[in-house]
């Protein structure tokens, strides 16, 4: 396939994919766990995939297929691992230096739109069906609680740890602020 990406750094690029412009979004982060991700750059893309770029070399390094349809959402874990979220109303977490998706997390019932590490560890979700979970790792399985139910879909998540708050803008433009409780998994009544 032939590609060029031209962006620089965080934020929304244009591919061009066989003479086809396609717009994308593109995440610059700091590298953990052995995989630098501060070398590659991480394109979603329409096809409902995730493709790894070194943008030393401009070539495509990986590609991350599983999704069913186009990718809204991607944030890098602790650990290193990368959690996709989809229209196909799944999240996805990859080991980005194999390329394995290595657990689905369910739970959803419309496409997965935002994606937000907490301090934790916990991973925060919005989606369309209006609902914000919180997702852990207990006893080698991820669960995941509905913390919160907005009027309109949700479009973006912002965590700021220094006030423990989840801030989520959902389709209607309203912005909810949501104190985050750290042991408990879930938001306060």
């Amino acid at each position: 396939m032939d590609a060029s990406v031209r962006a620089a750094g965080a934020g929304r690029a244009t591919a061009m994919t066989q003479g086809c412009a396609t717009e994308i979004i593109v995440l610059a982060t700091s590298g953990r766990a052995g995989w630098s991700v501060s070398l590659r750059r991480v394109l979603l893309t329409v096809d409902s995939t995730i493709r790894l770029w070194n943008p030393a070399s401009g070539m495509c390094e990986a590609t991350l297929e599983g999704h069913s349809v186009s990718v809204d959402a991607l944030v890098v874990l602790a650990d290193g691992r990368l959690a996709s979220g989809s229209w196909d109303t799944t999240i996805r977490l990859w080991n980005p230096a194999s390329g394995v998706c290595e657990a689905t997390l369910e739970g959803h019932s419309g496409g997965v739109t935002a994606l937000e590490v907490l301090a934790d560890g916990r991973l925060a979700s919005g989606s369309l069906d209006r609902t914000i979970r919180v997702w852990q790792f207990r006893n080698g399985h991820w669960t995941g609680a509905v913390g919160f139910v907005a009027d309109a879909g949700i479009k973006a998540l912002a965590y700021s740890a220094c006030a423990g708050v989840l801030s989520a803008v959902d389709e209607s433009g309203r912005i909810h602020f949501l104190k985050v409780e750290a042991a408990a998994g879930a938001f306060p009544e």
